[in-house]
């Protein structure tokens, strides 16, 4: 084929799997979008002025508005947008606001990083040390030209630090990209194409553990440092201001469900999920599940109902059946328009107890109703609803189903709204049910 000769090419370099190059590209994406929602939250409530006696908040805005320039460029002109010119475009942007906002070390170098991750993801080695060298000079060089900075101790370990953290950051990132494209290369000499995919898969999982495990980190520090200004500054935060740490706080959860299918599609895949089995009703895991997803709803204005006879009596493990349900009404709440409802009925059907999330959605063709199973699928936008995610949330309720010995299926037809339900073994009948088997409804 023409792609192995290509890469088979010594004097060319190694083209990445469209897959993972895809992963890579969403990853940087929400990755950015995520730091910049943060900072823009940060600079607001802590202000500070910069040399041209701008807050720094203005000067995240102006680079998320050229973030959505980015975006504009990639989807008109897609064959003239690579990471790597993303990374020069970025050094230059971050640079010029760094030097403008006065302040060492402040929040606007955290804009650095950005730059150093695309470049890392997309450059050679020799292009990742020039770029980080660049980094480092022009960090140094700015640095030592800000007012409030002075040839101490303290200043110069200061300066070091941030210079050792970014060539971590980029060095981490580098060996982990370089790896996938290493490993990649290796499959095709000798190989069969099937060997070559399943090797390809297989690091793609490792790079999904690995690149969800480190944005944990991140991503907890965000959480906590907001608490604490939420905890410390309460009774100093306008109306305004409150609405946008709350909406912050939202974001960075929903940010922190798409690391967790990240993760959990991760065992799933590589078969390493284990359960830890208990007979419980399935109700008490219906409710925990309904409880977390509440707020989603209530942001939306949609209302919830859900119909239990009870006991639901299963033998499965809680946590990942309650994930499983979560994702059922996640899926259903993000394909509906705002005000509608989302019905939840569960019964025992013979030797089995089922469970079923009703949607007033745009419903699905009968065609994908086994295709939106697979991973990295996504139902398609219609009037007054955007598909956003990773893709993952239905078929990590496939796998936790499988898991359990049951078994997942959609009701649907175009316009009709959708109904998910799953299947799993019954644990037991017993005497006392009849004491306890009348519906009841609830509503949130």
């Amino acid at each position: 084929m023409h792609d192995i000769v290509e890469i088979n090419a010594p004097q060319r370099p190694l083209p990445p799997q469209p897959e993972i190059d895809r992963f890579l590209h969403q990853m940087l994406f929400w990755m950015r979008w995520a730091a910049i929602a943060v900072l823009l939250l940060l600079t607001i409530l802590q202000p500070s002025d910069s040399r041209m006696d701008l807050p720094t908040w203005a000067f995240v805005l102006l680079f998320a508005f050229y973030n959505v320039l980015v975006s504009l460029i990639q989807m008109r002109w897609p064959a003239s947008y690579t990471l790597a010119r993303l990374a020069v475009a970025d050094l230059v942007v971050t640079s010029l606001m760094y030097a403008i906002g006065g302040e060492a070390g402040g929040p606007l170098f955290v804009l650095f990083f950005l730059g150093v991750d695309s470049a890392a993801a997309s450059m050679s080695s020799r292009g990742i040390v020039l770029y980080v060298g660049a980094v480092a000079a022009i960090d140094t060089l700015i640095t030592v030209t800000f007012p409030d900075w002075s040839l101490t101790g303290s200043a110069i370990r200061m300066l070091a630090a941030e210079l050792i953290i970014l060539g971590l950051v980029a060095s981490g990132m580098a060996i982990l990209t370089q790896r996938l494209l290493l490993e990649h290369q290796r499959t095709l000499v000798g190989r069969d194409e099937a060997e070559r995919l399943e090797i390809v898969g297989q690091l793609r999982t490792d790079f999904m553990a690995t690149v969800s495990h480190e944005l944990r980190t991140p991503l907890t520090a965000a959480r906590s440092a907001l608490r604490l200004i939420e905890v410390s500054a309460a009774d100093r935060l306008r109306t305004d201001e409150r609405a946008l740490m709350d909406n912050g706080l939202r974001n960075i959860e929903r940010l922190d469900l798409l690391i967790s299918d990240l993760l959990v599609f991760n065992q799933l895949e590589a078969g390493i999920l284990r359960l830890d089995q208990e007979e419980l009703d399935l109700r008490d895991v219906v409710r925990d599940a309904v409880s977390s997803v509440t707020p989603l709803i209530h942001d939306k204005d949609q209302s919830m109902t859900f119909v239990m006879p009870g006991p639901l009596e299963v033998e499965g493990d809680r946590r990942w059946l309650e994930q499983a349900i979560t994702n059922l009404i996640v899926n259903a709440h993000a394909h509906t328009l705002a005000g509608t409802r989302i019905s939840i009925l569960g019964h025992l059907e013979e030797n089995e107890v089922w469970l079923a999330v009703s949607d007033d959605g745009p419903g699905i063709d009968a065609a994908k109703h086994q295709v939106i199973f697979e991973r990295f699928q996504r139902g398609t936008p219609s009037s007054g609803i955007s598909v956003s995610g990773s893709g993952l949330g239905l078929a990590i309720v496939r796998g936790i189903v499988q898991l359990h010995g049951g078994r997942v299926w959609v009701d649907s037809t175009p316009g009709s709204g959708a109904t998910f339900s799953i299947a799993v073994p019954r644990a037991g009948v017993t005497e006392a049910e009849d004491a306890d088997d009348a519906d009841r409804e609830e509503t949130i």
